[in-house]
């Protein structure tokens, strides 16, 4: 992947152009060009795109420093005839008649201009539209409502034209004047867009199984997920590339199951195996712990906490980032239904110290092994495969169960 280290400059004045232009991702300028858009009719359609976008990057180019200008033009071709904007209501009128009847390309030119280096890709993308035949009173309120003027063929699908058109062969972004996917080749990004980017992908691939920080709203936004908001609920915070979760709703089929997990690449692995297991009663948050603790989970709501090997931030000045923190464990406790327990699992000593501490000193929670005590196996425990590498190089492993003290303790495997 190419990344940039220039500013993206946008010539443009359209605000379709800006707005699918920012729907990718990208972080931009907008400077619009004062160009002539005449261009020599003799042209095939595709070259006079292609020129114009062109001429629009090179009248930006100069005013912009060092930059990467991405310039573009629309335009409709149908029946060997390039069809631009309209000059009047009567010509609108003109063109909407000869491509409500005929099929016809909408072809958008681009150019990417760097103008640091002086490279130059300029390419096109043209997609085919079939719309049906408008009856005179449908054309006289389209025209009145001015969805034609500033359109290539007098027509805009953002602006009523949708409702004509039977079906489209290729990009519609390109209809709407910018084709993403071209674009998306064509022009840089920088890391952190490429990873907004990857992050989009992600939950358009997976919005079923899916909450982030954005569905953080409603208090029972967690339940209405689920669909049967009765069902008990238990928490993994943390579940990394094992498949832990999956095996306990597997085993557990009439309990609801969030998994909360903020790097990308495993949550994407999860989801696959949540897909792949068919076990429909999982959730994934997408997000750190904390938002998940302070504002998706109600107090009262969680049967159990399932936290193993927690990133232990081993270097001092780092420690502050430690999951199990005073604050973190009150809101576990908080959140816990009378009778529910959470199990901690860790193979570094300082940080088992310290979670053994913060936990004993958290109103409402019971060392089941007893205070100060911790157990180094857990007969029956699923291990992850981390678990069984740092067994096989000798590292024991610290295991903490804590009770809600309300109510008998439960537990589940």
């Amino acid at each position: 992947m190419e990344l940039r280290r220039r500013k993206l400059v946008l010539a443009s004045a359209s605000p379709r152009r800006r707005e699918l232009l920012a729907q990718m991702g990208y972080r931009f300028e907008v400077v619009a060009p004062a160009a002539d858009e005449a261009v020599d009719p003799a042209l095939p359609a595709e070259r006079q795109a292609e020129a114009l976008a062109e001429r629009k990057a090179e009248a930006v180019a100069p005013l912009v420093g060092e930059a990467i200008v991405l310039g573009a033009d629309t335009l409709v071709a149908c029946e060997g005839r390039v069809v631009g904007k309209a000059a009047d209501e009567a010509q609108a009128r003109e063109f909407l008649r000869l491509l409500t009847t005929h099929r016809h390309a909408v072809i958008t030119g681009v150019c990417v201009l760097d103008t640091a280096t002086g490279r130059k890709q300029v390419a096109h993308d043209a997609t085919w539209v079939q719309m049906r035949r408008m009856s005179e009173a449908e054309l006289d309120a389209y025209i009145a409502g001015c969805g034609w003027r500033d359109k290539a063929g007098a027509y805009a699908i953002q602006e009523g034209g949708d409702r004509f058109i039977e079906r489209f062969e290729g990009s519609e972004s390109n209809v709407v004047g910018l084709p993403i996917e071209l674009v998306a080749r064509l022009v840089p990004r920088t890391f952190r867009e490429h990873l907004g980017n990857l992050r989009r992908d992600l939950l358009a691939r997976h919005r079923e199984l899916l909450l982030t920080e954005e569905d953080l709203g409603p208090p029972d936004a967690l339940e209405r997920r689920f669909g049967r908001p009765e069902a008990p609920l238990e928490v993994e915070i943390g579940p990394g590339k094992d498949n832990f979760v999956v095996r306990a709703a597997r085993a557990q089929p009439d309990t609801n199951f969030l998994a909360v997990e903020r790097l990308r690449e495993r949550v994407d692995s999860l989801c696959g195996k949540i897909r792949r297991a068919g076990v429909g009663h999982v959730r994934v948050f997408y997000g750190d712990a904390r938002a998940a603790l302070d504002r998706l989970l109600r107090p009262g709501s969680v049967r159990a906490f399932h936290i193993h090997f927690p990133d232990p931030w081993p270097k001092r000045r780092h420690a502050r980032h430690r999951l199990i923190q005073p604050a973190a464990t009150a809101r576990l406790a908080e959140c816990l239904a009378p009778g529910g327990w959470v199990r901690v699992a860790t193979d570094a000593r300082p940080y088992a110290e310290q979670c053994l501490e913060c936990l004993e000193a958290t109103p409402g929670l019971v060392n089941v092994a007893g205070k100060g005590q911790w157990a180094a196996e857990l007969p029956g425990f699923h291990q992850s495969v981390y678990e069984k590498k740092r067994r096989a190089a000798g590292c024991v492993i610290y295991y903490m169960r804590f009770a809600k003290a309300e109510g008998p303790m439960g537990e589940s495997s």
